[in-house]
């Protein structure tokens, strides 16, 4: 399991990330979203497949989008996020992780 506290905004969030098969289950509260994992182009990229709160999927058409992509860059990794709902972005990020 991984713990991963980002800023956006104003905002801390802390997710917490674990495998499950060839997929990822990340967390937060009462949320969860499962993605299945891909390789395209040297990246590993997110792709969303359910987003469950307390325990209760919500229908495609209902929740929001998130996808994202995790590729090498430089002497770290460059991780790229977009959250959409409704086909309108409603938050977009990237950043720099470099090993200590």
């Amino acid at each position: 399991e991984v713990v991963w506290t980002r800023r956006i905004g104003g905002s801390i969030l802390r997710t917490r990330q674990h495998a499950r098969g060839s997929g990822l289950i990340e967390r937060s509260g009462v949320g969860r979203i499962t993605f299945d994992l891909d390789v395209d182009d040297a990246a590993l990229l997110y792709r969303q497949s359910s987003i469950h709160i307390a325990g209760v999927p919500l229908p495609s058409p209902l929740s929001p989008r998130v996808e994202a992509a995790v590729s090498a860059a430089g002497q770290g990794w460059r991780v790229a996020v977009i959250v959409s709902w409704r086909a309108r972005i409603v938050c977009r990020y990237c950043r720099m992780i470099h090993p200590a």
